[in-house]
């Protein structure tokens, strides 16, 4: 399980509503997960060494001195809960599996008490790593039963399930007092990650509230003119907020956060606004110049960078 040239990485989610996920609540079996605010990680079988190798999103830690210490609580959690001689047979009976699940540590929401552990908020009574799904190199992502027994009979936690069941009997919450509660916090959770089984199809459906903290306030001051569409839906969704969670994802990646990361700081950020508000910016009443939207959320990113890299010492900017 695991080769050197690669393991599997978590494909993107789309939002509930795209057109990749047409159609996906009219008919076949879903599975509705509550979606957890951490970072995404992943681990697989090293076979040839008899270990077990993790990865955050895009970075693999095949040198185990490269694991970046914002994970090390992680990386601890799996290694002392994990069953080698399970994931062994594992490896005998698939060839080769990833899991995966969300690293617990501090970003958005709060879960409780925090934990200072290491370089990284945890919280009290949370699990370090959540398991949410399981692929395998000979048949592809394995359906939610298969996932859950073998990351529970490893040793791990499963995100919770608030449905399982056909398609057409499951009402999508449309406001946030309709989302159940959170098992892992006192609150809302982040949202859900829908999953049609039958088609195949996956989206996430996050709550408002979540959404407005990465959407609610701009980060520049106003104008003494009137500026367009373009520049005002800028302003309003490149938050200061919504930069800092990529930056952190960046940082959990292992990257070095310098200006450098600029030029993909920003489109990163862009690809984010145009994800979660695309209805809001091209579906409602507003005349859109994407070039001047562009320029707009490239130069409030630039400025929230710049910020962070000038910091102080205790800046909120430094927590994740």
């Amino acid at each position: 399980m695991g080769k050197e040239n690669g393991f599997k990485k978590y494909p993107s989610i789309k939002r509930i509503g795209h057109e990749q996920n047409d159609g996906m609540l009219e008919n076949g079996y879903l599975v509705v997960k509550e979606k957890e605010d951490g970072a995404n990680f992943r681990a697989t079988w090293d076979e040839k060494n008899d270990r077990i190798v993790f990865g955050s999103r895009n970075v693999e830690y095949w040198n185990e001195k490269d694991i970046d210490s914002a994970f090390q609580h992680c990386v601890e959690y799996v290694r002392e809960n994990s069953d080698t001689e399970i994931l062994q047979q594992l490896t005998d009976d698939y060839g080769s599996i990833t899991v995966f699940g969300e690293a617990m540590h501090a970003h958005t929401l709060e879960y409780g008490e925090p934990v200072e552990t290491g370089d990284s908020t945890t919280w009290e009574g949370v699990p370090n790593f959540i398991g949410f799904d399981v692929w395998a190199d000979s048949v592809g992502f394995l359906g939610w039963n298969k996932a859950r027994d073998i990351i529970h009979d490893i040793g791990l936690e499963t995100v919770p399930i608030v449905y399982e069941g056909p398609a057409e009997a499951y009402e999508l919450p449309t406001e946030d007092e309709e989302f159940p509660e959170s098992e892992y916090r006192d609150g809302k959770p982040e949202g859900l990650v829908i999953i049609n089984e039958t088609t195949d199809q996956t989206a996430k459906h996050r709550t408002d509230r979540f959404k407005e903290k990465h959407g609610s306030q701009s980060v520049t001051n106003s104008d003494e003119y009137e500026p367009d569409d373009s520049v005002v839906l800028a302003r309003q969704f490149t938050t200061e907020a919504r930069v800092l969670k990529m930056i952190h994802k960046y940082k959990d990646d292992g990257r070095e956060i310098n200006m450098g990361i600029m030029e993909d700081l920003w489109r990163d950020v862009f690809d984010d606004i145009i994800e979660e508000e695309y209805e809001t910016i091209f579906l409602g009443r507003y005349v859109i110049d994407t070039k001047k939207l562009r320029s707009e959320v490239a130069s409030i990113t630039a400025r929230v960078l710049d910020t962070y890299m000038s910091r102080p010492d205790g800046s909120v900017l430094n927590e994740e």
